[in-house]
């Protein structure tokens, strides 16, 4: 505490940080070797020209064996491995009957569906294993260690995006598969009534999606730029879409 408070001092001597300074920047790096999590904090002090001052945390963190490829190898990441081999004998398959089927494949529209889905999966394998990446590139010479020695910092920021995105897009690749089980459901009679329902409104049902999407983002824009500035969970696009929604759901953004 006393070391990172002389060295807010010296930035301040040396005029790094005054009066006309917009924005600081805290990192802040730990380790916790009984649950083997590594959490990367970062502080961000935004001043505004009324002299305002607000502080945003954002906190990220993840066990030991999502970032080092030697730990992950001993048990986690081979049971994930198992199912992408799986995933690609379906693709394989898939390739397969587009190229017996050739333009008829894409008659159908489902297929498109399934496209995306293996798209998406071989997006997320290359965010899965990019933590891995990044971190193996820290053992540069004369680092032996990917973790910071004494009086040095080194940011995770791109190990910790690729998990984010790994996330992100098994979410989305999850959502996608939930949407094709109204595929299979025109196997069951009745319901193949309200899967033909819902394709001949498929054209109505867009244009209202699309319309819906341009109305949200119209108040998101909105709540940030009014908000954002005093607001932490406005702070941007991303967060205020979310906010928005968990406001509909009973959320109150506003006591902060």
């Amino acid at each position: 505490y006393t070391e990172a408070l002389a060295r807010l001092e010296w930035h301040r001597q040396h005029t790094w940080l005054d009066v006309q300074s917009r924005v600081v920047f805290v990192d802040l790096l730990f380790y916790n070797p009984n649950l083997q999590i590594i959490t990367q904090a970062r502080v961000s002090i935004e001043m505004a020209a009324t002299s305002r001052i607000t502080p945003f945390l954002t906190v990220r963190s993840a066990p030991l064996h999502s970032l080092l490829l030697s730990r992950a190898l001993q048990g986690p990441l081979l049971l994930e491995v198992v199912v992408w081999l799986i995933v690609a004998s379906f693709i394989a398959m898939e390739v397969q009957s587009m190229w017996h089927k050739g333009f008829l494949y894409f008659i159908n529209v489902w297929n498109y569906s399934t496209l995306i889905s293996h798209g998406l999966v071989a997006y997320s394998v290359a965010m899965r294993m990019a933590p891995y990446y990044y971190m193996q590139s820290l053992y540069d010479f004369p680092r032996t260690s990917p973790f910071p020695s004494e009086n040095e910092y080194i940011s995770y920021d791109k190990a910790f995006e690729g998990m984010e995105e790994y996330k992100n897009a098994t979410a989305l690749n999850i959502f996608l598969c939930w949407i094709k089980l109204f595929k299979y459901l025109q196997f069951v009679p009745f319901m193949r009534v309200l899967v033909r329902a819902l394709a001949n409104a498929s054209v109505q049902v867009w244009s209202f999606m699309i319309m819906a999407v341009v109305a949200t983002m119209g108040f998101v824009l909105a709540h940030h730029l009014a908000l954002g500035h005093q607001i932490a969970s406005l702070r941007n696009m991303h967060y205020t879409l979310l906010t928005l929604y968990r406001m509909l759901l009973g959320y109150d953004a506003y006591h902060q």
